[in-house]
C-alpha cells in the first residue's frame, strides 16, 4: 500500500470521528435550544395570562372601550405564540384555555354592554380567573421543567464535548504514531542495511516492505547490490577487504 493511501486512510478515519462527535454535540445543543425555546414560550404565556386578568378588571371597573380594545390587542399579540405551541403536546391544554378565555371575555363584554345579569358576570369572571390560574400554573410548571431539562442537556453537552475532545486527541495521537512507526521502521532498517553495504558487507538481505514506495527502493537497492557483487567477483577482490567506495572505484 502506498504511503499516500495510508495517510488518506488515517485522515479519513479522523474526519469520520470528528463528524460523529460533532453530530452528537450538535444533537445535544439542539435539545438545549429546544428546551430553552419552550421555557421562553411558557414564561410569555405565564405573564400574558396575568396581564389579561389585569386588563379584564380594568374594563369591568371603568367600562370603557379603550380597556376592551387593550385586552383584545394583548390577546391578538399572542396569536403567533399560540400557533407556535401547536407542535408541543405539553401546551395543548394551555392553548385550549386561551381559546376559552377569548370566548369568556366576549361574553363578559356582551353582558356588560347590555347590563343583562350581574350574577352572570360574576360567574363568567370566576370562570375566567379559574382558567387564568390554570394557565399560570401550567406555564410555570412547563417553564421550570424546561429549565431543568435545558440545564441537564447543557451539562451533558459540556461533558460530551470534553470527552469527545479527549478521545479525539488520543485517537489522532495514536493514529499518527502508528502511521509514523509503520513508515519509519522500514526506512530505518533500510538505512541500517545500506550502512552495512557501505562497509563491504554485500551479503545483506533487504527485507520486503508493505509500502509500495519503500519496496520500490528495496528493489532498486537489491539490483545495485547484485551489480556490486558481480563487479567484485570480476575484479577478484575479497568482499570483506573492500568497502562500497573501493568497490565502486574498482
Amino acid at each position: 500500500m502506498k504511503i499516500r493511501n495510508q495517510l488518506l486512510i488515517g485522515g479519513g478515519a479522523v474526519i469520520i470521528l470528528i463528524v460523529i462527535f460533532s453530530a452528537m454535540v450538535f444533537t445535544s445543543f439542539s435539545q438545549v435550544t429546544e428546551e430553552s425555546r419552550k421555557e421562553r414560550i411558557a414564561n410569555r404565556l405565564y405573564v400574558s395570562a396575568a396581564e389579561l386578568d389585569i386588563l379584564m378588571y380594568d374594563y369591568l371597573l371603568h367600562r370603557q372601550d379603550r380597556m376592551k380594545e387593550q385586552w383584545r390587542i394583548k390577546y391578538s399579540s399572542l396569536h403567533d405564540v399560540l400557533e407556535e405551541i401547536e407542535e408541543y403536546q405539553d401546551f395543548e391544554e394551555i392553548r385550549d384555555n386561551y381559546v376559552q378565555m377569548e370566548n369568556l371575555f366576549a361574553e363578559i363584554v356582551q353582558n356588560a354592554e347590555t347590563e343583562e345579569n350581574p350574577y352572570l358576570e360574576e360567574r363568567l369572571v370566576a370562570q375566567m380567573l379559574i382558567i387564568s390560574h390554570e394557565i399560570i400554573s401550567e406555564s410555570s410548571e412547563i417553564a421550570e421543567q424546561s429549565y431543568q431539562n435545558s440545564e441537564r442537556f447543557r451539562e451533558r453537552t459540556n461533558i460530551m464535548l470534553l470527552i469527545s475532545i479527549s478521545i479525539l486527541f488520543v485517537l489522532v495521537t495514536a493514529i499518527s504514531l502508528i502511521i509514523a512507526n509503520y513508515i519509519s521502521k522500514p526506512l530505518e532498517e533500510m538505512v541500517s542495511s545500506i550502512e552495512k553495504i557501505s562497509k563491504g558487507n554485500l551479503d545483506v538481505k533487504l527485507e520486503k516492505s508493505n509500502l509500495d514506495e519503500v519496496q520500490s527502493l528495496v528493489d532498486a537497492l537489491n539490483r545495485i547490490l547484485a551489480s556490486l557483487k558481480l563487479a567484485v567477483e570480476k575484479v577478484g577482490v575479497a568482499k570483506e577487504e573492500i568497502g562500497l567506495g573501493e568497490a565502486l572505484k574498482a
